[in-house]
């Protein structure tokens, strides 16, 4: 029986052996429960700088559709001014162009 429980233990020993080759050859990342982050290619990124990243991306999204929401008001508006430039000058061309031929006549 010495003989069967001496290779039973060095069966034992062996897997345990092995089972750390392996692990050694497919090394895995552990995580200790008290960092607050992700592991991304091996590089320990904290989730609080990533939170501000994401913030500052989403403040630029909102200003630059803000930023051409107003730019789009404006160009309306400069149109707007056009329009009516444009229709006065007509209206006054019209009245000068009625009083040029009552003149001529």
């Amino acid at each position: 029986m010495t003989i069967e429980a001496n290779t039973e233990n060095l069966l034992k020993r062996q897997d345990g052996i092995l089972a750390k080759i392996n692990e050694l050859k497919h090394s895995i990342t552990v995580i200790p429960p008290n960092i607050n982050g992700v592991f991304i290619r091996g590089h320990h990124i904290k989730l609080r700088y990533v939170v501000v990243i994401v913030v500052i991306i989403l403040m630029w999204a909102v200003t630059a559709s803000v930023s051409s929401l107003k730019y789009k008001e404006e160009s309306f508006a400069h149109y707007s001014m056009y329009r009516a430039v444009k229709e006065q000058y007509q209206n006054l061309i019209e009245k000068v162009g009625i009083r040029l031929t009552e003149n001529m006549e």
